[in-house]
């Protein structure tokens, strides 16, 4: 009995450990922040997520949503393994503010 239960720890650990590093979790995580930020944010705006990549390039995600009135907007979310900071606000860039302030 004690083996069964090392066996299936060892086995859930290497399952998630490749789930981390494949980026799976990691996109999905993303996903929950940013949709997680524009709830709380933005709740007027009824902004609905349609997309979300990997944006290398800042190391991060680009999560995009769009308004009723069919504006797409893309929100950073940064850091590649543990994607839990929106670095990037379309709404509040185009207002002159930033999320820093």
């Amino acid at each position: 009995m004690k083996k069964y239960i090392v066996i299936a720890i060892i086995t859930s650990i290497i399952v998630i450990t490749s789930l981390w590093v494949t980026k799976i979790i990691p996109r999905q995580i993303s996903i929950f922040v940013a949709e997680y930020y524009v709830s709380t944010t933005y709740p007027d705006y009824n902004l609905v997520n349609i997309k979300s990549e990997e944006f290398s390039a800042e190391g991060g995600y680009l999560i995009t949503f769009i308004d009723s009135s069919n504006t797409k907007h893309n929100f950073l979310v940064t850091s590649t393994y543990l994607p839990i900071h929106v670095s990037f606000d379309p709404i509040l860039n185009r207002t002159g503010n930033t999320i820093h302030d």
